[in-house]
């Protein structure tokens, strides 16, 4: 399953992502204060940041456009106005991984290890949310094969092409 699942799906952009060092990865991590899921670690090696049908963009620690931190540290504010999860850095906290263009937003629900972060998915009002166990490549490996249809993505059908396409974010 996994990146490999995902990567049958969508093919990653030529050349591969940008293939970080893992020192780079060390420091990114310091940065946030926790270990990235494995699979993320992987997704950003092969993918980068970007988006899915240019629709559903996924962020990256090192990206300067799509930064992951920059962009949860922003808005950080913005995401107490959920009652259902703190927000990172507080224990269990929400960290924002992606949106899309809808301004639906894509998190981790920090509680327990990495790599069995679940994702939670926002409308932007906050008012609705759909809590999905699994790690983000089986998420986003789910969504583009039609496994689940995501209520803040049900309005896409016309983003979405026989491939799935993935597009970079530099």
């Amino acid at each position: 399953m996994g990146i490999e699942r995902l990567m049958k799906i969508v093919t990653p952009p030529e050349p591969l992502g940008v293939m970080v060092s893992s020192a780079r990865w060390a420091e990114a991590e310091k940065e946030v204060g926790s270990t990235f899921p494995a699979d993320y670690r992987e997704f950003v090696n092969r993918y980068g940041a970007g988006a899915f049908y240019n629709f559903m963009e996924i962020s990256s620690p090192f990206s300067p456009r799509s930064n992951l931190m920059a962009i949860h540290n922003k808005w950080s504010h913005y995401f107490h106005d959920q009652v259902v999860f703190p927000v990172y850095p507080e224990a269990g906290g929400i960290l924002r991984v992606g949106g899309d263009e809808n301004g639906n937003l894509l998190f981790w629900v920090t509680r327990g290890e990495p790599d069995k972060w679940p994702i939670v998915y926002f409308t932007p009002d906050f008012q609705d949310h759909e809590l999905y166990v699994s790690n983000i490549t089986d998420f986003l490996s789910d969504w583009l094969s039609g496994v689940i249809e995501p209520l803040c993505l049900c309005n896409v059908k016309d983003l979405q092409r026989d491939v799935p396409v993935f597009t970079s974010i530099t």
